[in-house]
Parts: structure tokens; C-alpha cells; sequence
């Protein structure tokens, strides 16, 4: 399919052609109607099929010689969107326009190297109506095979085939993969004053967590400061201040970044999951409960008490240094220990206390 000249696309293939758009312009103050006969048929050369985003979903196609594959997306101002394109044998660019043609933003915003195959951009849109992408070899004359995904929030995530997102359940274990340029989009719901802990581990992957409210802004990232190539776990925690759908994108924290993860969301109050082989559940006063930490884990325990009650919780690890977190019926964060960063070879950890709500 051939599409027709637009202003936010013939821009964009004459910024890289410089010395013809100066011999254009030169040309068009003599001859405009054979100026315009002969600019249509490049603009429509250089420009492959459109292709409307679907959010959550991977685009698959090829970057031809000096070619630039365009795709179309409607947006409201106050959304969130993330675009992320990983290349096979190519460099990938990704140019974002707005409705009214100017060029938003474009990744990667300096010249990336010749070994990298990996780009990102994220942004808020502050404004509304249709807006184009294009994808592209940051070096002229490269080609190759790419994905691309996007993920538009607030809205409805799909899950392509194959591929891991959907909706994560209160102290259920999820397990994903990040391929290069991947982002899998989780979504959960949410209250006011509910407290929240999300935790990924990677596997030869430095895992990073985004997440979105029902607004579609960002709320916070882990990590939020780089954590060195060697970092497998991230960890987010805090207190919602909205009711509404909220949205996890996972992936990679570096570019070219690939492996497989897991992902936990640990929610209070809330009724609790537990996957199969994994631990967590009512405790029962008195028992012994065991359990394994994998890297990025949370496991979810519960327990009923009235105010006044007095009780102990006491962990120990093997090869671990404990954490205990316990929330109070309203959700909030009643205690944690160790309270603050122990030594590396601390394998106990014990909290007690009056309860005072029911």
C-alpha cells in the first residue's frame, strides 16, 4: 500500500537528505508544479505501509535501505506512552510526531554506536489526536529485522501470543521473558491508602519495573539510580493515592538487556494467591512455616488477631538475610525489620508487638 504525502512525513526523509531539500527550495521559486511532480513520487518511495499501534502489542517488520517504516497511534493529552524497538543486524531509531507534524522527541538521542541494537522512548503526551512513529535505521544505509512495542497508559493492554503481561494477582509468582526491546505490560487494581510491594528478579537480565496510576502518569522506577551491570532484583514499594487500574511495565533496565525474570506484587489489604510451589498463606499461631526466597521473591503470609493481642514473628534465612514487612488490616505499614540495612551476615530477624486494630 502506497500512502499519500504528509506533512509530518516528507519533513522527516528531506532533514536526512539536506543538500536535496536546499536544491528543492532553490529549484521551487522557478518551476513549483515540477518541483511538486517530482517530490510526490519520493516522499511515496521512501515511505512504507502505515500500521496502527495496538497498545501492549509487537510489531514486527524490516528496515529497508534508507527506507523509514511509519506507524499511527490515537493519544490524549495526560497519557503515558513507552516505545521500544529492538533490531536484528540494524541500529533502530524511532522518531515520534505529533498531530500537528512537529517532531516530539526521537531515540536514541545521540549517536548510540555501532553495536547497539536496542532503543527506548518514553514520554507524556500534552496533547491529543493521532500520532505518527517511524522506525528507522540510525545509520544510513543499515537494514535489518525489528520489534517494536508499545504500551499507551491509562488504556487496556493486550497480551500477544506467546508473550507474558495480564493481570497480576496479590502474592502470585509470575514468570516472564524480556527479548531484546521487549516490554511486558502488567496491570492490577488498586485503592487509596493500599500499600504495595512489586519485586523482579532477572536471570543474566538487570530487571526494571515502571509504574503507572490511573492517570497515566508515572508514578516511580526501580531501580531509580543505575545499579551496575551485576544487579538482578528490583524492588518498589509505597502507598497508592488513587483507586483505579495501575500499570507495570517490565523490562530490561539496560539496553540490549535480555533474559528471563520473575514478578511478584505483594497488595494489603487484599485476599492472597499462592502459585503452586511457591509459599505463603494463613499462618497459623504456634507452626513452623517454611519457605524459599528465589532472587526477586515475595512470599505472602496473613494472620487474623483482634487489638490488644500480642504476638512474635521471628524469621531466619540460610544463605538470606531476612526481611519482615507486616501491615495492619487498613494496609498500612505497621513494621519492618531489620529497620535498616544489617550486616551481611545477619540470618535472624524477630518483631513483636501489641496489636491495636482488629
Amino acid at each position: 500500500m502506497i500512502v499519500s504525502p504528509r506533512r509530518a512525513i516528507c519533513p522527516l526523509l528531506f532533514s536526512r537528505t539536506t543538500d536535496f531539500t536546499r536544491l528543492a527550495l532553490k529549484w521551487s521559486r522557478i518551476r513549483t508544479l515540477p518541483l511538486l511532480m517530482l517530490l510526490i513520487p519520493f516522499c511515496c518511495f521512501a515511505i512504507e505501509a502505515q500500521e496502527s499501534l495496538t497498545n501492549g502489542g509487537n510489531h514486527t517488520g524490516t528496515i529497508g535501505i534508507n527506507k523509514t517504516n511509519f506507524y499511527t497511534f490515537t493519544g490524549n493529552s495526560g497519557q503515558s506512552i513507552v516505545l521500544r524497538v529492538g533490531g536484528t543486524n540494524v541500529v533502530p531509531r524511532i522518531d515520534l510526531y505529533a498531530p500537528g507534524g512537529a517532531r516530539i522527541a526521537t531515540a536514541p538521542p545521540l549517536a548510540p554506536g555501532g553495536g547497539s541494537h536496542d532503543a527506548l522512548l518514553a514520554t507524556r503526551l500534552t496533547a491529543g489526536g493521532i500520532f505518527t512513529v517511524g522506525v528507522s535505521s540510525y545509520y544510513g544505509g543499515g537494514t535489518g529485522a525489528y520489534s517494536l512495542r508499545f504500551v499507551d497508559t491509562p488504556g487496556s493492554p493486550i497480551v500477544p501470543i506467546g508473550d507474558q503481561g495480564g493481570v497480576l494477582q496479590n502474592g502470585a509468582h509470575n514468570s516472564g521473558i524480556i527479548d531484546l526491546g521487549d516490554l511486558d505490560v502488567w496491570t492490577f487494581t488498586g485503592n487509596a491508602g493500599d500499600n504495595i510491594q512489586l519485586r523482579m528478579g532477572g536471570t543474566n537480565l538487570v530487571p526494571r519495573i515502571d509504574l503507572y496510576g490511573p492517570n497515566g502518569a508515572l508514578i516511580t522506577s526501580a531501580p531509580n539510580i543505575d545499579p551496575g551491570g551485576g544487579g538482578r532484583d528490583a524492588l518498589l514499594t509505597g502507598a497508592l493515592s488513587a483507586n483505579g487500574i495501575y500499570t507495570v511495565v517490565a523490562s530490561s533496565y539496560y539496553l540490549n538487556g535480555s533474559g528471563t525474570y520473575s514478578l511478584t506484587l505483594a497488595r494489603s489489604p487484599g485476599p492472597i494467591t499462592v502459585s503452586p510451589l511457591d509459599q505463603g498463606g494463613p499462618l497459623i499461631n504456634g507452626a513452623r512455616h517454611d519457605g524459599y526466597i528465589d532472587v526477586g521473591d515475595l512470599d505472602v503470609w496473613s494472620f487474623t488477631a483482634d487489638a490488644g493481642n500480642s504476638i512474635q514473628l521471628r524469621m531466619s534465612g540460610i544463605n538470606l538475610v531476612p526481611k519482615l514487612d507486616v501491615y495492619g488490616p487498613d494496609g498500612a505499614l505497621i513494621g519492618s525489620l531489620p529497620a535498616s540495612a544489617p550486616d551481611g551476615g545477619n540470618r535472624d530477624v524477630a518483631l513483636g508487638g501489641q496489636l491495636t486494630e482488629s
